[in-house]
């Protein structure tokens, strides 16, 4: 109740768990009728600069301040068995894919009728 926004991994991200997130999330907001913002995860690592598939047309940069540049660090932090070494094996996710995760800027899609008419490439 109350909630107007959802959001949700990017359904075309490229990691099967993300990818249904993003599908169910946007259907329950539909149903709802609560906008629907998706973001990229595993898309900064495969999406091809030259070619992208992420939609960036409908980005939108948001910046971080210091207090939520910390707190998504702790988030992260949070999953330590995703991003330490256990038993002498390198961790599930390498410092490069991480890199992505402490810029001090998040990156959203939005849905087109929150774009304003004409307008093309990244919003600030």
């Amino acid at each position: 109740d109350g909630a107007s926004v959802c959001l949700a991994p990017w359904p075309s991200d490229g990691h099967p768990d993300h990818d249904v997130c993003g599908r169910v999330a946007a259907i329950v907001a539909a149903e709802a009728g609560v906008t629907l913002i998706s973001f990229p995860v595993w898309s900064w690592n495969w999406d091809d600069p030259s070619g992208p598939q992420i939609p960036f047309p409908q980005a939108a940069r948001f910046d971080l301040d210091n207090d939520l540049l910390g707190r998504k660090r702790a988030g992260i932090d949070a999953y330590a068995s995703q991003i330490r070494p256990e038993d002498g094996r390198r961790p599930v996710l390498p410092a490069e894919f991480l890199a992505h995760f402490t810029r001090p800027a998040e990156v959203f899609l939005l849905p087109p009728d929150w774009l304003p008419d004409g307008r093309s490439g990244p919003r600030t």
